[in-house]
């Protein structure tokens, strides 16, 4: 659901055909840094030697190949409100990651793609793809610097974009970030500062009648930069305090003529990171968001900020995991500036025997625009079964669901959204080969 916030991931991990209940948006937030204290173990994590991947040595690095193959069959591959076609899709997602293994500094590098291919609808053919460095470098006892950076080429997700559902199943975008973090320890007191960019590059629109719509209005760069103080409570608790600046600006003017939602802002968050053993582990943050726009068209906002990620290991083989999130966003709505986006998550996870493993997820996500009656409510409900045959296969099964309301019309740069309700329903086969 929203593991790409704790690190990125290669997207042979990502492209499941009935995709978890997903709740994110285009531009990652900022969270709360390392809940996990390595106090508990979760049934996702559990080590399977049996099972798990044994990776190729070389040196200090262990080398991981995968390759996902699967097929699905889609109800509603356009997510239309009225039109509703069904198709079957195929993918192909080869990835591989190497991590270190020393005693000091650390290296991660990962790269993958997804290439899926429909049987009658060729137009949302796509190739996606992935990369990502990770290097950290341990400075005496008490201090670290790590260095990232991704590149990707990404499908915009319908149930959760900020377009309408019809437009976003035909979208995808180009991401590139860059961030460093330093980090410093001393006694019960730990002290983080960050600084990352992100430049986001998003395709043209192009429909089943040959129109092609340009999306260069939406493209922009973004600014974070964060500082985070904590102090351990005890072993398993710790308090933080957290501030962030943001900076946001636009290629150019929207499609219509008008000025683009070029903006800074900040956001003030207080929480927790707590790992009790065999009981509770997660993080929840509160604060306040506000977000300046440099135009006198747009309003400035500002409102309750949160994100927490909460889980209850009901059992040695059960637990139980609570996402939520309150963030603005920028708006693709003609006179918006931002909208809220409200989310809540639960995922539970269940070993029935070593080797099957069981989700179910829901997830339920409201779009609020600041300004404006025009909200949305998206509904997301989904689960899957793994069975895992040996180290080198394993198989899934997945099923989606997705519901998302439109109660208005409005206009997105030259398109339309529809008032009627959308549903999409995916189940998917695959199988997983890895080294």
């Amino acid at each position: 659901m929203w593991r790409f916030l704790m690190g990125a991931t290669v997207l042979g991990g990502i492209w499941a055909p009935a995709a978890q209940a997903q709740v994110s948006t285009v531009v990652r937030p900022v969270v709360a840094a390392d809940y996990n204290q390595d106090r508990n173990v979760s049934v996702e994590e559990r080590a399977r030697p049996d099972y798990d991947a044994l990776g190729i040595r070389s040196g200090g690095m262990l080398i991981l190949p995968r390759l996902d193959l699967g097929t699905v069959v889609a109800d509603n591959v356009y997510a239309s409100p009225t039109d509703r076609t069904g198709d079957v899709y195929f993918v192909a997602a080869p990835s591989v990651s190497a991590r270190s293994d020393w005693s000091r500094h650390a290296l991660q590098l990962s790269a993958g793609g997804a290439f899926r291919r429909y049987a009658n609808q060729p137009v949302l053919n796509r190739e996606e793809w992935n990369l990502r460095a990770l290097g950290r470098l341990d400075i005496l006892d008490s201090m670290s610097l790590t260095g990232e950076g991704q590149a990707a080429l990404i499908r915009e997700e319908p149930f959760s974009s900020q377009l309408s559902a019809p437009l976003a199943a035909l979208s995808t975008y180009r991401r590139d970030f860059l961030s460093t973090k330093f980090e410093r320890q001393v006694g019960r007191t730990r002290l983080i500062a960050t600084a990352d960019y992100t430049d986001l590059r998003f395709r043209p629109l192009e429909f089943r009648n040959g129109v092609i719509q340009s999306q260069a209005d939406r493209n922009r760069q973004i600014v974070n930069v964060q500082g985070q103080g904590e102090y351990a409570l005890s072993p398993g608790f710790v308090v933080f305090g957290q501030g962030t600046y943001t900076d946001i600006n636009y290629d150019r003017t929207l499609l219509n003529g008008n000025p683009n939602r070029d903006s800074g802002g900040w956001r003030a968050q207080a929480g927790f990171n707590a790992d009790i053993s065999a009981f509770f582990r997660g993080t929840l943050a509160v604060g306040y968001a506000q977000r300046n726009y440099k135009s006198p068209i747009y309003a400035n906002v500002g409102g309750l900020s949160a994100q927490g990620e909460l889980t209850y290991f009901l059992s040695r083989n059960t637990d139980i995991t609570l996402e939520l999130h309150r963030q603005l966003d920028d708006a693709v709505i003609v006179g918006n500036g931002a909208f809220f986006d409200s989310a809540v998550a639960l995922r539970v996870n269940h070993e029935l025997f070593s080797n099957v493993l069981l989700e179910g997820n829901v997830a339920y996500q409201n779009q609020d625009y600041a300004n404006s009656n025009l909200s949305y409510d998206i509904v997301r409900v989904g689960g899957h079964a793994d069975y895992l045959i040996n180290n080198r296969f394993r198989v899934r099964f997945s099923t989606d669901y997705g519901y998302r309301t439109s109660p208005l019309s409005t206009t997105v740069g030259q398109g339309l959204i529809g008032s009627a309700k959308i549903e999409q329903f995916n189940a998917g086969l695959s199988l997983i080969i890895q080294r």
